[in-house]
């Protein structure tokens, strides 16, 4: 079901712009009246990774997501390459220095969390073995 639709026509989605509608679109998150983001691109959200960041928080915070699993593209690959540029230090902090990173796309797939995230398998020793 569509709730409402955000556009903020004519604003960029760069840092330190005023963005009503986006601002609208957060507050109708934290009252719970939507739980989900449809975007055309995921440039069109944020075009900052430290945004993107904190949007992340945000929408964790509330239970919201991204509908956006499948649009890797071109222009917003910046963001999962940092997802990956951090995955060593998340795996060194747990102690873990060989590892398998997982992203179930679709619910086939076993996706049950509608929205890009990884997970890191490590600690004991996975050989050949899917999981």
């Amino acid at each position: 079901e569509i709730i409402d639709y955000y556009q903020d026509a004519g604003i960029s989605a760069k840092t330190g712009n005023h963005r009503p509608e986006f601002e609208r679109l957060k507050d109708d998150i934290k009252a719970k009246k939507i739980n989900t983001i449809v975007a055309l691109k995921l440039d069109r959200i944020t075009r900052s990774i430290y945004d993107w960041e904190n949007l992340m928080t945000f929408l964790d915070e509330n239970e919201a997501y991204i509908d956006c699993v499948n649009d890797v593209t071109a222009e917003n690959s910046k963001y999962v390459a940092h997802i990956f540029e951090k995955i060593p230090e998340i795996a060194k902090g747990e102690g873990i220095s060989s590892y398998r990173v997982i992203n179930n796309c679709g619910k086939d797939a076993g996706q049950t969390v509608m929205h890009l995230h990884f997970h890191i398998i490590g600690g004991v020793e996975l050989g050949e073995k899917l999981l």
